[in-house]
């Protein structure tokens, strides 16, 4: 008797459980005209130095300029201090990622033309770029130690400090930015500061920056370009050709041309317009590298002036802007990088100076 009672206990424990299996199927199955979410996948391309993707707690590596990389949810991307690469998540949306920036995607969904999104930034800088307008299904947000980002077809940027303090400002549209209790909106021209323990300050015009170089070369490639306030220490990355948005403040600018070239006591005062670009005159010189016992080879040329460095790849016969300025470049060939060449040379305003180099067979 016992033992009968003990199954009829157990067969009706596996009907109930067999019960609600079902009714928790149900209640996953979409109702009518409810939305089927299902994980897509973002691409990451690398396209200056490398990045380290982490996936189920294994790193690989990406060097530049190698085919585009899978990212799913969960992934982490973490730029090197020279990466810089480009996440698209679909068509018309993608995060531009600034050397040393850190990522994680959080969700990744799509369902008809609607998109989940949500990208938590740990560190670094991105640009953000939705062109298309989402729809009231879609979502797309950067997540941020201190706040929330929130947009519906604009453009930009995000920063997050070392103090875990972010910033947020938009070159195009608007953006809604959450901190606890606490939002903002932050229009075109516009910026915010929210602290590490999500006070939102006040939404305030930011500087449009626009370097204007001059050089004795015809054709300007996209330079790297870098502020960096000097009360507070903040950089700001950018290319030739952004659109440059900073806080209003006292800064210096770095172009990073193969040889640097610094510009300081740059002011951006209270009273300046929103949107109004402050033109910043840099002069660039250039050289002719002419390299005898290493032709066809690729070369290591590290530029010195001061405190001011950079190593940058090149070839015998190329022409590199430099700033203005006595250099000092130590040259190796990267197949024997423990033998050195040093030169030196002064880069003068609209001259192209010849640099010969010598390597003994």
């Amino acid at each position: 008797m016992v033992k009968q009672r003990a199954f009829i206990i157990v067969l009706i424990l596996i009907l109930v459980a067999c019960g609600s299996e079902g009714e928790d199927q149900k209640k996953s199955e979409p109702t009518s005209g409810e939305a089927v979410w299902t994980q897509s996948v973002a691409t990451l391309l690398v396209s200056l130095g490398s990045a380290t993707v982490t996936a189920d707690g294994t790193d690989q590596t990406i060097e530049a300029l190698a085919n585009p990389q899978p990212v799913r949810v969960g992934d982490r991307v973490a730029m090197a201090e020279d990466g810089e690469g480009v996440l698209t998540f679909f068509e018309g949306a993608e995060t531009r990622l600034a050397p040393g920036t850190v990522v994680e995607v959080t969700t990744l969904e799509v369902s008809g033309e609607s998109t989940h999104v949500d990208l938590t930034m740990l560190a670094g800088q991105t640009l953000n770029s939705v062109d298309k307008v989402l729809d009231a299904n879609s979502r797309h947000e950067i997540i941020t130690p201190a706040a929330s980002i929130s947009i519906r077809g604009t453009d930009f940027l995000v920063f997050v400090r070392p103090n875990n303090l972010t910033q947020v400002a938009t070159t195009e549209g608007k953006v809604q930015v959450t901190a606890g209790q606490n939002q903002a909106e932050v229009t075109q021209g516009y910026g915010v500061a929210v602290q590490p323990d999500q006070t939102v300050g006040t939404v305030n015009v930011w500087a449009y920056a626009n370097p204007v170089i001059s050089s004795p070369v015809d054709e300007m490639p996209p330079l790297a370009v870098i502020f960096t306030n000097t009360e507070k220490k903040f950089t700001f990355r950018y290319r030739i050709g952004d659109v440059m948005p900073v806080p209003l403040g006292p800064y210096e600018l770095v172009v990073q041309s193969p040889g640097p070239a610094r510009v300081t006591g740059i002011e951006f005062p209270p009273e300046t317009p929103a949107e109004t670009p402050q033109d910043i005159p840099v002069t660039l010189g250039a050289i002719t590298l002419d390299v005898s016992g290493a032709e066809g080879e690729t070369l290591m040329l590290t530029f010195t002036q001061g405190d001011l460095t950079n190593t940058v790849k090149a070839t015998s016969g190329d022409t590199l802007l430099v700033g203005l300025g006595d250099w000092t470049v130590e040259v190796a060939r990267e197949s024997a990088p423990e033998q050195t060449q040093t030169v030196e040379f002064t880069a003068v305003e609209d001259e192209v100076i010849p640099v010969a180099v010598e390597f003994g067979r």
